[in-house]
């Protein structure tokens, strides 16, 4: 007989999270759902209800639950991603909780797997990459029905070492913005990928994202971000759920744009994509970081191609309040961008381009 909940979900606001505690056989479990509202709820309470008809607990290694996990992604999930959780679980996590049961381990061995990583003056990148993949493994084993302890904020050190960034400079961008030039054989040659670069910078966009534009992504004056291509030219929805998006379109990114078509007209090009390569398929991302390299070279610029977007935050950071920047980047809550992620409310992304337009008017 399936065994009836009696009592319901509710929203824990410090944790920024839903929760419901069932009871089976003696055995206690909580269950969670991180989406806000109603859809988190329903969630939240339908992980209880089926771990309360199947009725059991899966106990599990460490290291055979992860695997678990990295084959359960390979179904859902980019080459990419698959690649960096399974890099950072081998050299992070596993060494330190490999043998252990999934449902012994604590805030503080997780805490302890960071901090290894820290002291061993790692970037906060790298560990970054390992409390997000601590994060999605935690969410797995929800799903999976692997008992697991719940999981408070993991917190990078405030004195994690940070790669320096180097953004455009106001020369910088002059040239990028007026210069769509190349020296090739002697001879000056048009860009190609002059107009994606620009809107990487004018709209915060990664260079997947520009790939997986396409002409439909345009409606009404807002663009939608809603894919991306990775390194091995897979198409994927994005980095992370937050990462799907719709912006209002800046005048100045309507430009950018007007001049895109311009250009594919005048090349003959009919395609889907929006930035397309020279035959009109979808670009690869490592040919717009080449390219890159050497329009930069040529024209003493020193950012690579990711510092367009973080040239984009770093001009709006000042302007743009906290909220809007995290939505129009699309960066999930634990990002240090600057702020918590939240929803838009009516009229905020058109107030987003016309700040977008208020920083660029002075410019270029």
């Amino acid at each position: 007989m399936k065994k009836q909940r009696t009592s319901e979900a509710t929203w824990n606001e410090s944790q920024g999270r839903w929760c419901i505690r069932v009871q089976s056989d003696g055995v206690r479990k909580a269950f969670y759902s991180s989406k806000p509202g109603k859809k988190g709820k329903i969630e939240a309470e339908r992980k209880a209800d089926e771990w309360l008809e199947r009725g059991e607990i899966k106990e599990m290694r460490f290291a055979a639950a992860y695997d678990a996990f990295i084959a359960a992604k390979k179904r859902e999930c980019g080459t990419s991603w698959v690649t960096q959780l399974t890099t950072t679980g081998k050299l992070y996590l596993k060494p330190t909780l490999e043998h252990k049961k999934v449902s012994t381990i604590t805030m503080q061995d997780w805490k302890g797997c960071i901090l290894d990583a820290h002291e061993k003056k790692l970037s906060r990148k790298t560990l970054m990459n390992i409390r997000a993949a601590i994060t999605n493994f935690h969410a797995y084993c929800e799903d999976a029905g692997i008992e697991v302890k719940p999981l408070k904020q993991l917190k990078i050190p405030d004195d994690a070492p940070t790669k320096e960034k180097v953004i455009l400079n106001a020369d910088d961008i002059k040239t990028l913005m007026s210069v769509d030039t190349l020296k090739w054989r002697g001879q000056d040659s048009r860009c190609w990928y002059i107009n994606a670069w620009r809107l990487m910078v004018v709209l915060g966009l990664r260079r997947g994202e520009v790939c997986g534009l396409q002409r439909d992504d345009i409606k009404d004056g807002r663009l939608t971000v809603s894919r991306s291509v990775n390194c091995h030219q897979e198409v994927t929805k994005g980095k992370t759920r937050a990462a799907r998006r719709t912006i209002v379109i800046p005048a100045h990114a309507q430009k950018i744009l007007d001049d895109q078509f311009s250009l594919l007209r005048q090349a003959g090009i009919v395609s889907r994509w929006l930035f397309p390569d020279g035959d009109g398929n979808m670009s690869d991302p490592n040919n717009v970081y080449a390219r890159w390299k050497s329009y930069a070279n040529q024209h003493g610029i020193k950012s690579n191609l990711h510092e367009l977007r973080h040239t984009h935050i770093s001009l709006m950071q000042d302007t743009v309040p906290e909220n809007m920047l995290k939505r129009m980047v699309g960066h999930t809550k634990t990002m240090d961008t600057i702020g918590v992620y939240g929803h838009e409310v009516d009229g905020e992304a058109a107030k987003a381009a016309a700040l977008v337009d208020g920083v660029f008017d002075g410019l270029y």
